[in-house]
């Protein structure tokens, strides 16, 4: 009878375990994607109890086309009058691989049942998906929350179009933005909050117009003298 090489056993099984975990990621990749056509199918079907979606690739329960079809994923959330949070990821892959991208911003302008929007990974590059709302920020009167938070520093590009958002509607509860600090920034002597100032400012006196502010966050967002004093005048003017 031959010898059987201990080293010969170990490669043997670590093949078997390499196997098994490609199996496992397989069988992963087909639940994700019969989940993701399910929620699809839900809102196609105007399905009651989905009332929130999160869209992006990193987790299980969130969701992209599978098809590719950003447009019709648009429109259909654009005619849901059932949903009423919804969370997009900017910089997934799957969004930036779509050229249909900016048909899905369109589509999605069109309802008017969404209460809460997130919208994370914003940035200068990806800041024309907000003149492609402006008809749900103008015609959307449910819309009470609406968090933006940047994955890059937020300059002038991008707080001018958050202003020209918050200022097409007046309903605003809850508005949060968080930019993104880098601590080489201030190790290199740079003047961290220079870029933004201004348009901070613009920010800040739109958001004058929505009488029921209840709760406010602004967090690594450049602030300058002038935007302090919008600060104190919005603050002393909320009920």
């Amino acid at each position: 009878m031959d010898d059987v090489d201990g080293d010969d056993r170990l490669d043997h099984h670590d093949d078997d375990d390499e196997e098994e975990n490609e199996d496992e990621d397989d069988e992963d990749e087909i639940m994700a994607r019969k989940y993701r056509d399910e929620v699809r199918r839900q809102i196609d079907d105007n399905d009651p109890s989905l009332s929130d979606i999160w869209i992006g690739e990193d987790e299980d329960f969130q969701v992209y086309p599978n098809d590719g079809d950003w447009e019709g994923f648009g429109a259909s959330l654009g005619r849901n009058t059932n949903i009423k949070e919804v969370i997009v990821k900017l910089n997934t892959t799957q969004m930036e691989r779509g050229v249909q991208t900016e048909h899905f911003f369109q589509g999605l302008a069109k309802n008017r049942s969404i209460k809460s929007l997130d919208i994370m990974n914003f940035d200068a590059e990806r800041s024309d998906m907000i003149p492609l709302m402006a008809p749900f920020f103008m015609n959307n009167k449910s819309l009470e929350t609406l968090e933006i938070s940047s994955d890059g520093s937020l300059g002038d590009v991008c707080l001018s179009k958050i202003a020209f958002a918050i200022g097409q509607f007046n309903s605003l509860t809850s508005f949060s933005l968080m930019g993104y600090y880098s601590e080489n920034i201030i190790s290199e002597g740079q003047d961290a909050s220079s870029e933004g100032q201004d348009a901070s400012r613009e920010v800040i006196e739109a958001l004058a117009g929505h009488s029921g502010l209840k709760c406010l966050s602004l967090k690594n967002v450049p602030i300058g003298q002038d935007a302090c004093t919008a600060l104190a005048d919005l603050l002393r003017n909320l009920k």
